[in-house]
């Protein structure tokens, strides 16, 4: 006997003495045996934990001259165990037995891929088991294909009522056309919809849901094969912000313009009375205001609403909830930001002034300009996210005044995997940190950087009249990333490959134009990689791979 490679067939005959005289074999496995070239030299081969059942059925089957298949381990002279399967079935001659036919075929890889599916459907099964969140798979007519335990827990129901019943029995009609507008009533958008809806339980009453729910395709097809669900009970949350926002409302209605300081100001804008809140807000004694205008305190008279506050104070209207920046005198750096109301004074037809009421909103201001900035930037390399990206990429589509070429420039790592199998996610993590800074690096102040998730950065570029400035742009870009990245003690050299598309010549609408740019570079990862490529509409032939969808 000689070798066998892995997922490779033997064929064999043995004599009614149990020799083999015939063994068809072209692998790199050394069998069990040596040079033993009877059944019991490759028996001796077998896993101690299957040899007897082995030895059993091989004899009861061959008593009863009749086929038989088994799966066993057995191991190679050098001491690997490999999972085979052995099928044989009686050779006759004329009226009597005369050995046996058969085959020895290496199924290790299926009994691992087996095994790895067994594992994950008991991952699937503890997470959803024991997650309190309610998660749930229908199909495309809205039947429940599977249910959660928790829905027991919060809905009363337990998953076998639920399965095969239709979602929208159990949903407030009420609240299904905001359903459909998260998430497009046609299932379109295959991003994630967040919404807040009514589900009926079992006991009658309604539950409040915050739900997060995706459109599932067929990856093939791209048609939609159903709706994945994942809910939290928001009802005590939702109690209370009404109960909030109830009190606030009669907090208003009790106190009107009374918010922190109040104000008045002489017929020529200037300050005549400041009330002592200011003094316990901002630090400032009443007496120092007294005589200056409101534009001596703003810090940027441009703001959108210290503008509103000026336009209705010039024509003597009432204004209110206008915020600005302001400066504290005496405090040189320091912004504070206001909230004003007013509304003009007049005495027997007679104009005399503005009163009003303010509020330091400060606080309120910045988280507002921190969770903006959350919503539209990439929280480990401080780029910009595909929400503003696509915000930016309209607002150059609309903008008439510059005739120019923007190219959409999509950019993937070669080989940033490797990174992160060898190294781990924390070398990962600081590899697309300077990923970024490089990329900031090679373009103007003015263009924009931008990572959509994982290895993959998209940049918008101003390209004047010129196309070949885009080609030069991606030419810096791969220098840029082709240039060693030492992190700790390793140096790593990614590469990446660049699709380019371009506005207004491929189109206007910033989805199309990144599909585009991604088509681009599905196109130069085929061309070798570590180059870039330019869309053209052939890339789009539904005959060729290049129309993989835009990650």
């Amino acid at each position: 006997m000689q070798h066998i490679a892995s997922g490779s067939v033997i064929l064999w005959e043995l004599d009614d003495g149990d020799h083999f005289i015939f063994f068809d074999h072209d692998g790199a496995w050394p069998l069990p045996g040596g040079s033993d070239t009877t059944l019991a030299g490759w028996a001796a081969g077998i896993h101690p934990d299957d040899a007897a059942q082995v030895a059993q059925l091989r004899r009861q089957a061959r008593q009863a001259n009749r086929r038989f298949q088994l799966d066993y381990r057995v191991a190679g002279s050098d001491g690997q165990y490999r999972h085979i399967r052995e099928t044989a079935a009686p050779r006759l001659r004329p009226g009597q037995p005369a050995g046996y036919a058969g085959a020895f075929t290496d199924i290790s890889e299926q009994v691992r891929s087996r095994a790895r599916l067994a594992w994950g459907e008991a991952e699937h099964r503890l997470l959803t088991q024991n997650v309190r969140d309610l998660i749930a798979y229908s199909d495309v007519d809205n039947i429940y294909q599977y249910v959660s335990p928790s829905h027991q827990e919060i809905l009363g129901y337990r998953p076998e009522e639920m399965v095969g019943t239709n979602v929208f029995d159990y949903l407030h009609p009420a609240d299904l056309a905001a359903m459909h507008e998260a998430r497009g009533s046609d299932g379109a958008d295959d991003r994630s919809a967040m919404y807040n809806m009514r589900v009926r339980h079992k006991e009658g009453h309604w539950v409040w849901l915050g739900i997060n729910s995706r459109t599932l395709r067929d990856a093939g097809s791209g048609r939609s094969t159903g709706f994945v669900a994942v809910g939290r009970d928001i009802t005590a949350q939702l109690e209370a912000q009404r109960e909030l926002a109830r009190r606030e409302q009669q907090f208003r209605s009790l106190t009107s313009l009374s918010s922190d300081w109040y104000w008045e100001t002489g017929a020529d804008g200037r300050f005549r009375f400041l009330s002592d809140g200011i003094q316990s807000r901002l630090g400032l004694e009443p007496r120092q205001l007294l005589g200056t205008s409101m534009e001596s305190c703003a810090l940027d008279t441009s703001e959108p609403g210290f503008l509103a506050c000026q336009s209705s104070m010039a024509s003597r209207r009432p204004f209110r909830d206008a915020v600005f920046s302001v400066g504290l005198e005496g405090y040189p750096g320091v912004v504070r930001y206001i909230r004003i109301s007013g509304e003009p004074v007049f005495e027997e037809g007679v104009f005399h002034g503005y009163r009003g009421a303010t509020r330091d909103v400060t606080r309120e201001v910045r988280n507002a300009k921190t969770l903006e900035h959350m919503a539209t930037h990439d929280s480990l390399t401080g780029l910009c996210n595909r929400t503003l990206l696509e915000t930016r990429l309209r607002q150059r589509a609309r903008d008439r005044r510059a005739n120019g070429l923007h190219a959409i420039l999509f950019i993937d790592l070669d080989r940033f995997k490797q990174v992160n199998d060898t190294l781990g996610h924390k070398a990962g993590d600081l590899l697309l940190a300077e990923i970024a800074r490089r990329l900031k690096q090679c373009v103007r102040p003015d263009d924009t950087v931008a990572r959509l998730g994982g290895d993959e950065f998209v940049i918008l570029a101003d390209c004047g009249q010129d196309i070949a400035a885009a080609s030069a742009i991606a030419g810096k870009l791969l220098v840029a990333l082709n240039a060693p990245f030492v992190l700790g003690s390793h140096s790593i050299k990614p590469s990446a490959s660049i699709g380019i598309s371009i506005c207004p010549q491929d189109g206007i609408n910033p989805e199309r134009l990144l599909q585009d740019a991604d088509c681009a570079l599905y196109r130069a990862k085929q061309d070798g990689r570590e180059c870039f490529r330019f869309y053209h509409p052939d890339m789009r032939n539904p005959a060729q791979p290049g129309t993989h969808a835009v990650h």
